[in-house]
């Protein structure tokens, strides 16, 4: 830990010259994501943080950085997706396989669990399963990421007792959003969406919350379920007529 935190404090979790050397990390964005890890952990040492914790905990950072108008998507489409699609077609007339198949750690992990998933090999990976008491001070029902062994049978999951509490009330706030969320889809409620979203830390405020939620539906009316206002304006309303 303590020549991680040093190399963290000098690069995130780059190497000295990855980024000149690496074709995953050819895109600036990725480079971001990586060095973003040195000011979480100036903060707060005691770990070392997941590249998600940039979005909850310093949101305004992330966002004042990002260009509307050409965003990650655009940067993938633009440069792996076309380097990938560009390998395909190569391989499809010639028969040769070029260097543009990487195989990062994902497409490895996603291997060597199907293996011991396979034969049973009882391998210890990191995996997202049903808590049920791996985490002692989390929901019983909570989806958790934790350290398992892969058996034939399914995944054994490493007990890890209690987490801290200020990451306790981090995975907390992000399950009940979960939740609310799946709620509101099932039941068709605006209320409850607008309250998954409000919850999520990804959103600063009530007020943002409502414009990204109210743009999303409209964005995606064809995929979306109906959302319907129990209340509006004070006034309780059903299917759309007031009572």
């Amino acid at each position: 830990m303590p020549e991680l935190r040093e190399h963290i404090a000098r690069y995130g979790l780059l190497t000295a010259n990855a980024a000149d050397t690496d074709p995953q990390h050819a895109d600036q964005s990725w480079v971001k994501t990586w060095r973003n890890i040195k000011p979480v952990m100036d903060h707060f040492p005691e770990f070392v943080p997941n590249p998600y914790l940039q979005y909850y905990l310093m949101p305004n950072e992330i966002v004042a950085h990002q260009d509307p108008n050409y965003t990650r998507a655009n940067e993938v489409m633009d440069g792996r997706e076309k380097k990938l699609f560009a390998a395909a077609a190569t391989y499809k007339q010639t028969g040769i396989l070029p260097d543009a198949f990487h195989v990062g750690v994902h497409g490895t992990f996603i291997v060597d669990v199907a293996c011991s998933l396979a034969f049973d090999l009882r391998q210890r990976h990191l995996v997202i399963v049903e808590n049920k008491g791996a985490i002692a001070n989390l929901p019983y029902d909570a989806m958790v990421e934790v350290p398992a062994y892969i058996t034939a049978n399914g995944p054994e999951p490493v007990r890890m007792g209690n987490v801290p509490t200020f990451h306790r009330a981090l995975l907390e706030q992000q399950l009940v959003s979960e939740q609310l969320l799946v709620e509101a889809t099932l039941e068709g409620s605006y209320e409850k969406a607008l309250l998954a979203f409000t919850l999520n830390r990804t959103v600063p405020t009530m007020q943002h919350a409502k414009a990204i939620l109210d743009e999303m539906i409209v964005a995606n009316q064809e995929y979306w379920p109906q959302l319907k206002q129990a209340y509006r304006d004070g006034v309780a309303v059903n299917a759309g007529k007031s009572e």
